[in-house]
């Protein structure tokens, strides 16, 4: 949880940084030739760049926050599909077992392995799900269907986040426009203004970042609904 808290004021500060960075670049580049022209044509470009980048990040954030309202969603329809398999009018002890076994190893083993930088599924849960399958016939066997559905369906969206390419795009329009801003001599409050709007734009960049892994981070989809299952089988 530290560490996710983190992210904000790392990225916050980074982008402050290499914005200022590039302002000052853009001031000791132009200096030598600016003219009015000039001026006012990089006031429009730079004003135009940074609402580019706003619109962007909201188009980018409304999508990752998607992904992981979805996967919560997965997550939650995921264990009413086992809590199913547990309101049958015949329940045997070993099908209590096996559900049990299966909802603790997708809390225990497979949240860690689809929090991981490359997510994937794990083994364990896996190998529980196929015992859990052997156990079930008629109308259960399709519900095993659905759950190994939903299942793949939590790893499409713990790898649906953004490509590189998007944060290279990001970074380099946000240093374009800092650099454009560069247009007049940088006095110390232009410096301090520019760097907390900078901050900003490095908190929604660390926003992106934490609800584009919707099982890893300071948001992340919790596998209380699934733990919840191993209670109700009292295992």
């Amino acid at each position: 949880m530290q560490s996710a808290l983190l992210t904000f004021p790392l990225f916050a500060l980074l982008t402050a940084a290499l914005g200022l960075a590039a302002s000052i670049l853009g001031w000791r580049v132009m200096r030598g030739f600016m003219s009015d022209d000039l001026f006012r044509l990089l006031e429009i470009l730079a004003r135009g760049t940074f609402s580019f980048l706003v619109f962007l990040l909201a188009l980018t954030l409304t999508s990752v926050r998607e992904n992981f309202v979805q996967a919560e969603s997965v997550v939650a329809q995921e264990s009413l599909e086992l809590r199913q398999l547990l309101r049958g009018p015949a329940v045997s002890g070993e099908l209590r077992a096996e559900v049990a076994a299966y909802a603790r190893a997708v809390a225990e083993r497979e949240w860690p392995a689809l929090s991981e930088a490359t997510p994937r599924l794990s083994p364990e849960a896996g190998a529980a799900l196929d015992r859990l399958r052997g156990t079930c016939a008629g109308d259960d066997l399709r519900a095993i269907a659905r759950i190994e559905h939903l299942r793949e369906s939590r790893l499409a969206h713990a790898r649906a986040g953004a490509h590189a390419a998007f944060w290279m795009v990001m970074a380099s329009v946000l240093l374009v426009g800092s650099f454009m801003h560069g247009r007049s001599p940088p006095s110390r409050g232009q410096l301090v203004v520019l760097a907390l709007y900078l901050s900003a734009f490095g908190l929604v960049f660390a926003l992106i970042r934490e609800f584009e892994r919707p099982f890893a981070g300071w948001v992340a989809a919790s596998p209380d609904p699934i733990r919840s299952v191993v209670e109700m089988t009292g295992n």
